[in-house]
């Protein structure tokens, strides 16, 4: 888990020494957005059930995107803001917390006004509460249905960098 966050930001995560034994693990983050996030689109990934989320990072990372992960709209709340980019907000409508994907849209796009989103549920949605620009893509989706939801909505808006 750890290792996977110090990814998200860019960072490198090593363990020194054999475990247990004043075991070191040093991190390392750049000082500015790394190389690979400025040439590969970010997309904000929210959904509270793990087995989703991971085989959704897998098949958006091999599509060349760089994915940052939150687990509901609560922990994105806090991300967001610290992003330096983001191209995509991909989020579940219905999950724990206070903040679901459609109040988590809105205030994504008070900072990021043209961000596009996709709303995702397996749940019926409410009509009329998705943001402009922004698709609903019913679950279970296949990931084809996916990157094609997140291509159109690309051609729709060409960066969406933080305001």
């Amino acid at each position: 888990m750890s290792r996977r966050v110090v990814h998200q930001f860019g960072g490198t995560i090593q363990l020194d020494g054999a475990f247990g034994l004043r075991a070191r693990a040093p991190i390392q983050f750049p000082v500015c957005e790394s190389l690979s996030m400025a040439n590969k689109p970010v997309i904000l990934v929210v959904e509270d059930e793990p087995l989703v989320k991971d085989a959704l990072v897998l098949e958006l990372e091999d599509a060349g995107f760089e994915v940052v992960t939150a687990d509901n709209g609560d922990q994105a709340s806090y991300i967001l803001p610290k992003m330096p980019r983001i191209d995509l907000l991909l989020t579940d409508i219905r999950m724990p917390g206070r903040v679901n994907g459609w109040v988590l849209a809105d205030m994504a796009r008070c900072r990021r006004p043209n961000l596009p989103v996709i709303y995702t549920s397996g749940f019926s949605p409410q009509q009329g509460m998705e943001v402009e620009d922004s698709i609903f893509l019913p679950k279970p989706y296949r990931i084809s249905d996916m990157l094609k939801a997140i291509a159109k909505l690309n051609r729709l808006d060409k960066g969406s960098d933080a305001a």
